[in-house]
């Protein structure tokens, strides 16, 4: 039986050997060494070894990045999305749902934020402007205020009001294709309702305990929904902002 000092002298000298090894095989002999006499759980808790899977895992990570955001048009915002992505995996990996949402809305944030949304007496003639819905014309706020029946709406130039308008003009091209633009505007604002998490500690509502309890399978409808929204971007007109003052 080793002591304790005689096992950090021994430590001492495999350390030096590791220092003069130039090609790594010392260190593969000892992790397969280790690895025949420790259990896997016991290996994984060792703050190195957890520590050298992360930069690995996050090196894929910033890959997948990197690939997601390759066609993205707009140089400007690509870094920072590309950090945010990055920082999305990280949260996923470790099942903290409320930042995964986070790291996805901040993206989705990011892009709206860019543009420069109409002053206030051009957000005054979205209200009268109407649009072509089949045989009939429909009131242009009735699309971008979809909760015209119930006390709470979205004041105009809240972040929620201008997503729609955002989705309307640019990203749906004012085709009024309502079932598709509610359809990424509510998956975008479950994902905002659970970001709101992060800032407003306390009160749960119902709505976002329904989202919460359904977090594994939402895991994957907000990457779409990230994805859809993304590929719009991309099929964005080449001035990437269709103004509504025309």
């Amino acid at each position: 039986m080793i002591d304790l000092q005689d096992q950090k002298k021994l430590v001492k000298i495999l350390q030096q050997l590791m220092e003069l090894d130039k090609t790594g095989e010392l260190v593969d002999e000892v992790l397969n060494a280790v690895n025949l006499v420790s259990p896997q759980e016991s290996i994984t808790k060792q703050s190195v070894l957890y520590k050298i899977n992360e930069h690995c895992i996050e090196k894929i990570s910033n890959e997948h990045a990197q690939s997601f955001y390759s066609k993205f048009p707009i140089d400007e915002l690509k870094q920072q999305l590309i950090v945010d992505f990055v920082q999305m995996e990280h949260q996923r990996r470790r099942g903290d749902f409320k930042n995964f949402c986070l790291c996805v809305y901040q993206q989705i944030e990011c892009v709206v934020g860019y543009f420069n949304f109409p002053n206030q007496e051009q957000w005054d003639r979205v209200s009268t402007m109407k649009i072509s819905s089949g045989d009939q014309n429909v009131s242009l706020i009735d699309v971008i205020q979809p909760l015209k029946n119930e006390k709470r709406q979205y004041p105009v130039g809240s972040a929620n009001f201008k997503l729609r308008l955002f989705l309307f003009f640019n990203l749906f091209k004012e085709e009024l294709e309502v079932y598709k633009l509610n359809g990424m505007f509510w998956s975008i604002i479950k994902i905002y309702s659970i970001r709101n998490l992060n800032h407003r500690s306390g009160y749960i509502s119902r709505y976002q305990e329904q989202i919460l309890s359904d977090s594994g399978v939402n895991y994957f409808r907000f990457y779409n929904t990230l994805l859809q929204f993304m590929e719009k971007v991309k099929d964005m007109d080449a001035n990437c902002f269709v103004s509504i003052t025309k």
